[in-house]
């Protein structure tokens, strides 16, 4: 087994340092102010998402990129191809947190019909920051090890853009936290560096606190000879979307209901 492959199933991720250089980040951040946002931090007009990039030519130097090719290349040992590649733009001050998730929750929509299995061994998450972060800007966070805790429980909930998510609960996050091996990290990686990682290894990340953008890409690769499952995909979109509008139609039920003014305790007397 080479060294990469043995590193990425040990840790569940491997780290490739400065895939892209400085001037190659310059020129992406550029054109990414170019683009059309396709989605906006709610109550904004700051940019937070852009859509699949994939076909992108300006992309081309993150999708043929040699040294990343050649890394999925080593952890998947069969052909590939990606799925998508996103945009994930914090805007500063507002940029939202992600919640911690495992990227399998949701691989009825990225990869319908595909086994438990098939998700661990046959996909890759690559993530690819513009900007380097820390905690303050929203960083990267992980659960180390928890790759290896198999696929957890997870929450339906609805995000800040109004987008249906699953979350690992609290509950079952703080009881994998104390296994062994298991700890929070701030990846703290630099503009250019190049993260891959298991969709079964838990992530998230704080919202963007500081003056400035925290850009970053994502991409997912997988075997080029998979076939979705239509009808899995339509069940588990219409599910999903769904579940947002019962969510804000019940919150919308709610508040029209109970007609108290829900602001006066701050004028209550003792």
């Amino acid at each position: 087994m080479n060294d990469i492959k043995s590193k990425y199933e040990k840790n569940g991720y491997f780290i490739v340092n400065n895939i892209i250089n400085k001037n190659q980040i310059i020129s992406l951040r550029k054109f990414i102010s170019t683009l059309e946002p396709k989605l906006l931090v709610p109550f904004s007009d700051e940019a937070w998402g852009y859509g699949n990039c994939i076909n992108l030519d300006e992309f081309r130097v993150i999708s043929e990129n040699r040294i990343l090719l050649n890394t999925v290349k080593k952890i998947l040992r069969n052909d590939f191809e990606f799925n998508h590649l996103m945009v994930n733009r914090k805007p500063p001050w507002i940029g939202p947190e992600v919640e911690y998730h495992q990227e399998v929750f949701n691989s009825k929509t990225f990869a319908p019909g595909a086994s438990n299995d098939q998700i661990k061994n046959n996909w890759c998450q690559i993530y690819l920051p513009l900007e380097s972060e820390t905690p303050d800007n929203g960083g990267l966070r992980i659960l180390s090890n928890s790759h290896s805790l198999g696929i957890l429980d997870s929450e339906d909930i609805v995000n800040q853009n109004y987008s249906h998510k699953r979350r690992v609960p609290v509950s079952t996050l703080n009881k994998a936290i104390k296994i062994d091996g298991c700890e929070l990290l701030d990846l703290n990686l630099q503009a250019g560096d190049c993260l891959f990682f298991s969709p079964l290894l838990v992530h998230g990340s704080p919202s963007n606190g500081s003056a400035s953008d925290r850009i970053s890409l994502v991409l997912q690769s997988k075997t080029i000879d998979f076939e979705r499952d239509k009808e899995i995909f339509e069940k588990e979109t219409s599910f999903r979307n769904a579940f947002i509008i019962d969510f804000l139609t019940n919150k919308i039920t709610e508040m029209n209901n109970n007609r108290q003014n829900k602001y006066s305790d701050f004028i209550s007397k003792k």
